[in-house]
């Protein structure tokens, strides 16, 4: 048997957010997922996402959009600060509606807290130098080229994500933006 208010909200996927790349403590983070109404009728006017176990990452409830149509899908985004201490914490989130009933799927964020307070941290400048040999390499080479060619010219972060990527440059520029829209969202 399926629960109805479950279905409510389907979550769909990861749009912000990388849970794999380390963060430094206490700064800016954004999380985005999307989700679907799986439900056969219309979202509430008003609709909360609540913290509902984990790391309360988020500062205070997020308000949501309401009135989501039956298999429409909308992005949800929670801002909030990376947690004080070094290591993986999770956090999880709900919707609910303004009287407290809660639905749909809960969704969840992976965080990794450097050891370092800044994003020049001394444990990524490592990687980045560890990484040196690397960028002698062709492919990291055509690799820096086309991240240079996106406006991402800083070639330390761009070796040491490179390599923590294991040479996907998609997934390094998409670290970036993020990165980008964070700085810019807390400005």
């Amino acid at each position: 048997m399926r629960c109805r208010n479950r279905d409510k909200a389907r979550f769909v996927k990861d749009v912000t957010g990388c849970n794999d790349v380390p963060v430094p403590a206490e700064s800016a983070i954004t999380r985005t997922w999307r989700v679907r109404n799986g439900g056969n009728e219309p979202w509430p006017d008003k609709v909360e996402l609540i913290h509902v176990g984990g790391d309360d990452i988020a500062a205070g409830v997020t308000a949501v959009r309401g009135q989501v149509a039956p298999g429409s899908e909308v992005d949800i985004t929670v801002r909030g600060v990376a947690p004080p201490t070094p290591g993986a914490h999770h956090s999880h989130f709900r919707l609910q509606e303004v009287g407290g009933k809660r639905f749909g799927q809960r969704l969840s964020t992976k965080i990794i807290v450097s050891t370092e307070t800044s994003s020049d941290s001394d444990e990524f400048v490592a990687v980045a130098i560890a990484a040196e040999e690397d960028a002698h390499d062709e492919d990291y080479q055509t690799a820096l080229h086309q991240l240079r060619e996106m406006g991402f010219d800083n070639d330390k972060t761009n070796v040491a994500l490179l390599r923590h990527f294991r040479g996907n440059v998609e997934r390094v520029a998409h670290r970036l933006a993020d990165s980008a829209q964070d700085q810019m969202n807390v400005e």
